[in-house]
């Protein structure tokens, strides 16, 4: 599987991997990942060290994706409040899913 490079003027949300992609990807490889991720969103080092060290990554991974679905000021701020309180998904996103049929009740 090859992975699309990014363009400078792509958003940073576009380099989460998907979740084929993950599934084949190393703990470190994805712990770098993440961090970089972090890091494009403009989390101070101090942070991404320990949010990396507190958190799981499927925790971590699953605020990135949703970060584009939020309301903020800044990206940084937003994205390490989320991870520490394990924010639910936005209400965009929960309504999106709810409203998708079930595959068994069609």
């Amino acid at each position: 599987m090859t992975r699309v490079q990014r363009s400078q003027s792509d958003p940073p949300e576009h380099d989460v991997a998907t979740a084929a992609e993950a599934e084949f990807e190393s703990p470190g490889d994805q712990l770098v990942r993440l961090a970089k991720s972090l890091y494009e969103h403009g989390v101070t080092q101090t942070h991404v060290k320990r949010i990396l060290m507190s958190y799981e990554p499927d925790r971590i991974d699953r605020q990135i994706k949703w970060l584009k679905h939020r309301r903020f000021r800044s990206p940084a701020k937003m994205l390490v409040a989320a991870i520490d309180n394990d924010y639910e998904i936005p209400a965009a996103l929960a309504s999106k899913e709810s409203s998708q049929p079930v595959e068994g009740n069609r």
